[in-house]
């Protein structure tokens, strides 16, 4: 939908360039917030916060969404709450460690995401947003003999942003996967093809609310989603980064690049 049936005052354009300076900064703040694994922070000040915002509320990658507040603390907060204390183990039982208390949470690992190439639109009505970012990070878990399990993480991510009491908050977000490469490793040697359950990105996604295939990085971006934000006038659930939008775009692309056909030819999604 384009942005084609509203017209500004000048200080309705200034607070329009505010507004997307306000959601700048929110992104970059998740992007910190991720990095520092202050994640239950970041829900708590950074997403939406009313109750009928926090129950559709969703957290996607290729491989699903965790659709509500509760199921997007449990995969963001408490799984990875319980990845950091099992990464601990092994420092136990080397005797480098002596528990896996708090002040422990995250010995030895790394991880680092990053935000550019922004793509913002603002609605017509400045009641929501949508963007689009790139993400060039890496994860990284260490070992007590000083060697490391390290991979370079590359994606696009999508959000839809609403205002809230005067606030930008995160009401729908992606975090896509293009690549997770291993760090010492020929990029040409990296498998094409990767089964399920074989992609360390993956593994740390779990088992999400809506187990279903969101992007599939075998065919690059030929699937359209998340899609690139156009100007648009007002939020429908089919025009979001929702599960919804994404059901919404894939049988409107598919129907022009055949793309069910070529997912039935990836025997990965049988």
């Amino acid at each position: 939908m384009k942005e084609m049936n509203y017209h500004y005052s000048d200080e309705e354009l200034v607070n329009r360039i505010w507004d997307k300076e306000e959601i700048k900064d929110l992104i970059s703040r998740h992007a910190y917030y991720q990095s520092s694994d202050l994640r239950e922070l970041e829900l708590d000040t950074l997403w939406v916060q009313s109750r009928e915002n926090q129950w559709t509320a969703t957290l996607g990658s290729n491989w699903g969404f965790y659709v509500g507040m509760p199921e997007i603390k449990r995969y963001y907060v408490q799984n990875h709450r319980k990845h950091r204390q099992d990464q601990l183990k092994p420092y136990i039982a080397a005797g480098v460690l002596t528990e896996c208390g708090d002040e422990n949470l995250g010995f030895g690992c790394w991880d680092m995401h990053t935000i550019s190439s922004p793509l913002l639109q603002l609605a017509g009505d400045g009641k929501t947003a949508r963007g689009l970012w790139y993400d060039c990070g890496q994860l990284t878990v260490g070992r007590p003999d000083g060697t490391a399990d390290e991979n370079f993480i590359f994606g696009l991510v999508a959000v839809d942003f609403i205002k809230e009491n005067g606030k930008w908050k995160i009401w729908h977000m992606i975090l896509e996967n293009d690549h997770t490469v291993p760090v010492g490793e020929l990029y040409s040697n990296i498998p094409v093809y990767r089964d399920q359950g074989s992609d360390p990105a993956e593994v740390e996604f779990g088992i999400p609310t809506i187990h279903e295939l969101v992007h599939d990085s075998t065919y690059g971006w030929a699937d359209h989603f998340p899609d690139i934000p156009e100007p648009y006038d007002t939020y429908t659930d089919e025009n979001s980064y929702s599960q919804l939008g994404k059901r919404a775009k894939y049988y409107t692309i598919s129907r022009e690049y055949d793309i069910p056909s070529v997912m039935a030819r990836d025997k990965r999604w049988e």
